[in-house]
C-alpha cells in the first residue's frame, strides 16, 4: 500500500505541474482516489464480460414432412446444480427455412443430455424471446441477468420454431445464450401481453389493436 501511495503522490504531482503548464490551477487533491476507483470499476466491468460463456440450444438436425411445420425440443439447462445468468440471446437462424421461433422457460428440470422432442414433465412455461426475420438479439444491460437452475423458475429450456417451407435437410436453427456464473443485481421479468380478437385485413399498412392490463 505504501508503494502504492508513493505512485499515486508522484503521479499528482505530475499532474500538477502540467495543469500549471496550462495555465491550470488543481481544486481537488482527491483526484487520485477517484482515478483509483474508477480503475477498480473498469476492471469489476471487465471480468464480467471476460466470464461470459455461451451456450447453444439448437434444432438437432430437423427435417419436416410438410410446409408450414412446428417443431418443439427440450433442452436441460447447462447445469443442474448452480445458477447461471442469461445476459445475451442471440438468434442463429437458417434464414431460408426459418419463419420465427420462440424460447420459453420451463419450472420442471430436465435430465442432461442431448434434446428431448417431448418432456416427461415440463411445468409451466414462459416466454423469454422471440425472433423472427431481421428481428435483432437481446443484450440486456450490465448488471440485469434471466435467472436460470435451481432455486429459480426456469428448470429448463423449450424452443419452438416455425418452418415455412418443406424441410427436406438437416435444419440446425436455434439460439445462442450468454450467461454468466457471477450473480447479477436485478433479474428479469416478462409481462406478455396479447389480444385473441385482432383482425388485420389484407393490404393494411396499420392495425391498431387495443391491449390493457387488468
Amino acid at each position: 500500500m505504501e508503494g502504492i501511495g508513493m505512485k499515486c503522490r508522484l503521479l499528482k504531482r505530475q499532474n500538477e505541474s502540467s495543469l500549471k503548464v496550462l495555465g491550470i490551477e488543481t481544486m481537488d487533491h482527491k483526484w487520485c482516489v477517484i482515478l483509483l476507483l474508477c480503475a477498480l470499476l473498469h476492471l469489476s466491468t471487465m471480468s464480467q464480460f471476460a466470464e461470459l460463456e455461451e451456450y447453444d440450444l439448437k434444432m438437432p438436425g430437423v427435417q419436416t414432412e410438410q410446409e408450414d411445420g412446428y417443431v418443439t425440443f427440450w433442452y436441460p439447462v447447462m447445469s443442474p446444480d448452480r445458477t447461471f445468468y442469461v445476459t445475451d440471446i442471440i438468434p442463429k437462424p437458417n434464414h431460408s427455412t426459418a419463419h420465427h421461433m420462440i424460447l420459453m422457460g420451463c419450472t420442471e428440470s430436465v435430465r442432461p443430455g442431448p434434446a428431448r422432442k417431448r418432456a416427461e414433465h415440463s411445468g409451466a412455461c414462459s416466454i423469454l424471446y422471440a425472433w423472427a426475420h431481421n428481428a435483432p438479439p437481446l443484450h440486456l444491460p450490465l448488471g440485469v441477468g434471466i435467472a436460470v437452475g435451481p432455486s429459480t423458475a426456469i428448470g429448463s429450456f423449450k424452443l419452438e420454431l416455425h418452418y415455412l417451407p418443406k424441410v427436406d435437410y438437416p435444419d440446425y436453427s436455434g439460439l445462442t445464450l450468454r450467461y454468466t456464473v457471477q450473480n447479477q443485481p436485478r433479474v428479469v421479468g416478462v409481462f406478455l401481453m396479447l389480444s385473441n380478437w385482432a383482425l388485420i385485413e389484407p393490404g393494411r399498412k396499420n392495425v391498431t389493436v387495443d391491449i390493457s392490463c387488468r
